[in-house]
């Protein structure tokens, strides 16, 4: 993802005060991108275009969205604590969150984006930006511990519960979940729909537990192997994965309306 989403820079205060890439955040990253885009392809030939064979190759590998999903909002909270400005930086992926909206509701409004993993990660910079004093007084590891609670107790908050992960606890009004508007924060209706879709909860904590974590490493030194480019082709996919996520479902849909043209 590009400096604006992810920031790709540590500063390193015990090593001559340089700027020393962590390529492993890239490498990690770039995992996830290829396993989202692979996720996408299957989804979109399987159940746009009715690839019965597809579809169930999809199902199969359903697991795996949670977690592209918990990498990409983990990382991007570690890396509130390496960024300038995160208002800045969520202000502008707001602005790019907001036109992936806007053109895919206009183009392909049966799988539209409506609150998608961007704008998520856009409105936690904005709040991180805007609270970082306080958020910077909760001790790291009390803050770690608090916001996986969290996660794990508003896991089935769009389920319409409250719980531990897949064990209910207790259920949330209906009334919360009959209005057009709440969907952001996981409260939604029947008729919504996204292709893409990561509300405030459960995902916020995730975000806030990788501050945390960031916080716990701020300027200390990591082993060597993290500064090391273990995968060139994996780190460059990391460092332009914003790029790439932009433009991945425009790319799919091309690729699958060629093969329609030729059947």
């Amino acid at each position: 993802m590009t400096k604006e989403f992810l920031p790709r820079k540590i500063i390193n205060h015990e090593q001559n005060n340089k700027s020393k890439r962590i390529y492993m955040i890239d490498e990690i990253r770039g995992a996830a991108v290829i396993a989202m885009v692979v996720y996408h392809f299957l989804f979109s030939a399987g159940y746009v275009f009715r690839y019965v064979t597809v579809w169930n190759i999809f199902k199969s590998v359903r697991f795996i969205e949670p977690i592209i999903a918990v990498t990409f909002v983990f990382v991007s909270g570690i890396c509130t604590k390496l960024s300038r400005s995160n208002l800045k930086r969520g202000a502008v992926l707001f602005a790019i969150a907001l036109a992936v909206n806007i053109i895919t509701e206009l183009f392909v409004p049966s799988i539209a984006i409506r609150f998608g993993v961007i704008n998520l990660l856009s409105v936690c910079m904005i709040l991180y930006g805007v609270f970082e004093d306080i958020f910077k007084k909760v001790n790291p590891m009390w803050g770690m511990f608090l916001s996986f609670v969290m996660f794990m107790l508003t896991w089935g908050l769009n389920y319409r519960y409250i719980g531990l992960f897949a064990y209910k606890l207790l259920n949330i009004p209906d009334v919360l979940y009959q209005t057009d508007f709440l969907f952001p924060l996981g409260f939604r209706n029947e008729t919504f729909n996204s292709g893409d879709y990561f509300p405030m909860f459960p995902w916020v904590f995730m975000f806030t537990l990788g501050a945390n974590f960031a916080e716990i490493f701020d300027g200390k030194t990591l082993a060597e192997t993290f500064y090391k480019k273990h995968s060139a082709v994996l780190s460059n996919i990391g460092k332009y994965s914003l790029i790439i996520y932009m433009v991945h479902q425009p790319v799919i849909f091309a690729i699958l309306y060629f093969f329609e043209y030729l059947k």
